[in-house]
């Protein structure tokens, strides 16, 4: 290269990562950050239904999915969506602390005995 007066670049324009992108282009797992600290349960469905329309067997956009239903107070759709999620991974601790706590509003003690049992083994500090 320097015998015949070429110059080469060794080093190419980095790409930006990919958690410096633009909201619209991050990977779904953290467009979801900022509904949920603020609490933005609508902009997070509007996330999460494209995440499980886009990735319909990615299990965190199950669980995403069905946490905005708790959430928005839908709760035998979010129900529907965790009992997906454990089927798909039963060691989800977050999925069935939920169904935990829809079993508590529907007053179904067995059913919160037997998520309550699952929660401990997985992550008792989920439970106080």
């Amino acid at each position: 290269m320097l015998s015949n007066g070429k110059e080469i670049s060794v080093t190419n324009q980095a790409e930006s990562p990919f958690w410096d992108a633009l909201e619209i282009n991050q990977p779904f797992f953290m467009q979801v950050v900022g509904p949920i600290k603020n609490e933005s349960w609508g902009e997070l469905k509007k996330i999460t239904t494209k995440w499980i329309h886009e990735n319909p067997m990615d299990i965190e956009g199950l669980y995403h999915h069905a946490f905005t239903l708790y959430k928005l107070e839908k709760f035998i759709l979010a129900k529907n969506i965790f009992h997906k999620v454990i089927k798909k991974n039963n060691k989800h601790a977050l999925a069935y602390l939920y169904l935990y706590k829809i079993a508590n509003k529907e007053n179904h003690q067995d059913d919160m005995s037997y998520y309550k049992s699952r929660i401990l083994k997985l992550d008792d500090s989920l439970i106080n």
